[in-house]
């Protein structure tokens, strides 16, 4: 899905590509079928529920609505 998301955003621009996939999975991830690269017959969208979806949605938007600092302080190991 990020590949998906991030095409046309320039290689170069970070956080151009940040937003260009949170975006896409926000408004692609209750639809999108997205197979295992290794096995074309395995879904891998199938192994997430409903609820999931939502839920994965609703981190994007949050992250979306949100900036670098919000979004990545608490994942800085001190």
């Amino acid at each position: 899905m990020t590949i998906e998301g991030c095409k046309g955003c320039s290689s170069t621009d970070l956080p151009q590509q940040v937003w260009a996939a949170l975006g896409y999975i926000r408004d692609n991830i209750q639809t999108a079928q997205v197979k295992d690269p290794a096995n074309s017959n395995n879904s891998l969208s199938d192994d997430l529920s409903s609820i999931q979806k939502t839920s994965i949605k609703q981190a994007a938007d949050t992250a979306l609505k949100s900036n670098w600092e919000q979004i990545f302080s608490s994942q800085i190991i001190s």
